[in-house]
């Protein structure tokens, strides 16, 4: 434990906590009666226990809350007594407008002490009128816990979003509850539902074990930062001021993207490997039937059969171990999270991460849950450096942001577009070549009289050729439909074009609002990109049907 928080806290290779967040609902009065607050210790208390940890995770409490007065506080206030606990705060109105429900001045400020605290600001978007509102922010709170604590008398809902109809809709999703009676006695009573999923902190654990070479994740990390570093001297920027950025992101960065690369490796390897694998079953079979099976004795299965099935055998072990490492999946996720850190330093550098409302590609929406990804995400957000640039330094800014981020983007886009379109005419061109070759053996086989060559006649080869090369052409066209090189080829190359076009946008801002309005369309732009890209290559995951 102590060497995971050691190893958190250092961001000792880009590793990440988990965080179980505790959504909570309840009453704006509630009695005033210390073992109501004894109550909400022991559950909080509780739940900390059974956050999962290990010698590579930290595991974390966190508390989502609209910050209303009574039960939102209460638990917050002591969620907040927690060592590394965080707060995000999902307010359901603009935060002046919200403020008109608090009874007091001195309820007001205890609201910005609170809010002051929070790690994640979201505003709801506008609602029809006041209660849709308070709907809205409690759908929000259900999707975004992995339990919720209520402080509830037990009653009807008094109004539409009240307590009591948050519950029901917990209880709809079978989200683990634990209910605190506010009546005397203020018992606790648990209803499990689901129970809390663990598949999170299994992937998180999972991203954090990754073995990484010291070597090699200290020489990725240097090869960026020497990279932005020149970026920056050239734009006259100083590298004391973007070092706090730097210094932040680069191991998550470096980690994210190592991990990434050698999924992505993994997948092609089993992928390709497959295809191949399924030409040669092929291949071994025709082999059999047409030399080693007139020559064999009858009842003998000696030779190429077992090849077969040895071959056979193998692509189902690959299919297994595909599924069992994810590597698919987890390819994808750590492409995401790398190009989302990317976006942050940036971003970050230009004074966002300085807005405790800040949010950088949508994973804050109404109802957009919590992946691994996204929670891996937030814990490297929250250790953002919270500071800005001032207006002096726009031009030099904009300089940097053009080189290190836009055109540095832009040209891994051409070289992306020409190593798929490389490998895609190769491929393409094995399928055209192979198949040439089998219609020319079928044709000459045809004209071949069979039955006077023996095993080894020309007939024979020009069979097996007619068998295989179709097979060998199948699979480099199951490899060329799995990578969907073209169809990226085209959204890279498309995607370069817009990035430079950006350039001017970002050379004609005039003031640090304009370009940060405008470098957070570029991010968003980016990311959504790569969400294409994932939502397409996510079709392409390692199964049986795959190959066969």
């Amino acid at each position: 434990m102590d060497s995971a928080r050691g190893a958190d806290e250092a961001g000792e290779f880009g590793r990440v906590p988990f965080r179980l967040w505790i959504g909570v609902t309840g009453h704006r009065r509630l009695p005033r009666d210390r073992t109501l607050t004894d109550q909400v210790h022991s559950v909080l208390g509780r739940l900390r226990d059974v956050v999962r940890h290990s010698e590579s995770t930290l595991g974390l409490l966190g508390i989502t809350s609209p910050l209303a007065e009574g039960a939102d506080r209460v638990v917050a206030k002591v969620a907040l007594e927690h060592e590394l606990a965080a707060l995000e705060v999902a307010l359901p109105l603009a935060k002046d407008d919200y403020k008109r429900d608090f009874e007091s001045q001195a309820s007001k400020k205890d609201f910005e002490t609170l809010l002051d605290r929070a790690e994640l600001v979201t505003t709801m978007p506008k609602s029809r009128n006041r209660p849709a509102a308070y709907v809205q922010v409690a759908d929000f709170i259900v999707d975004r816990s992995d339990v919720l604590v209520a402080l509830w008398d037990g009653e009807e809902a008094r109004g539409e979003g009240g307590t009591a109809d948050v519950i029901e809709t917990a209880r709809s999703r079978h989200l683990p509850l634990v209910w605190i009676s506010t009546t005397a006695g203020f018992n606790v009573a648990e209803e499990l539902g689901n129970g809390i999923d663990q598949d999170d902190f299994v992937e998180i654990d999972f991203y954090n074990r990754a073995r990484m070479s010291a070597d090699g994740f200290g020489h990725h990390s240097d090869k960026r930062k020497r990279r932005w570093e020149e970026a920056a001297a050239k734009a006259g920027l100083s590298n004391g001021y973007l070092e706090a950025f730097w210094d932040w992101i680069l191991p998550y960065l470096t980690r994210a993207d190592l991990l990434a690369d050698r999924y992505h490796f993994l997948y092609s390897l089993f992928g390709s490997a497959l295809f191949v694998l399924a030409a040669v079953a092929v291949g071994a079979a025709a082999t059999q039937v047409l030399f080693l099976a007139p020559r064999q004795p009858p009842g003998w299965t000696v030779g190429l059969p077992w090849l077969e099935v040895g071959v056979l055998l193998l692509s189902l072990v690959l299919i297994f171990a595909a599924q069992r490492l994810k590597v698919h999946a987890r390819w994808i996720s750590c492409r995401e999270l790398a190009e989302r850190c990317r976006v942050a330093f940036f971003l970050c550098a230009l004074g966002l991460g300085s807005n405790q409302a800040a949010a950088i590609d949508g994973i804050h929406q109404l109802g957009g849950g919590r992946r691994w990804s996204d929670r891996a995400f937030e814990e490297i957000w929250f250790k953002r450096p919270k500071k800005g640039p001032d207006a002096s330094m726009i031009d030099a800014l904009k300089r940097f942001l053009a080189d290190a981020w836009i055109e540095d983007q832009a040209e891994y886009y051409d070289r992306r577009t020409k190593r798929v379109r490389r490998r895609s005419f190769i491929l393409t061109s094995i399928v055209a070549l192979f198949l040439i070759g089998a219609m020319l053996a079928a044709v000459v086989h045809g004209g071949v009289d069979l039955s006077g060559g023996g095993e080894g006649s020309a007939a024979r080869w020009l069979l097996l050729l007619a068998i295989l090369l179709p097979a060998i052409a199948g699979a480099a066209g199951g490899i060329l439909a799995q990578r969907e090189y073209e169809l990226n080829a085209e959204r890279f190359e498309g995607m370069a074009d817009r990035l430079r076009e950006v350039r001017y946008r970002i050379a004609r801002a005039r003031d640090l609002d304009a370009l940060v309005a405008t470098a957070e369309a570029v991010a968003m732009s980016m990311l959504a990109e790569h969400k294409i890209w994932s939502d397409l290559m996510l079709r392409h995951s390692i199964r049986v049907h795959e190959v066969v």
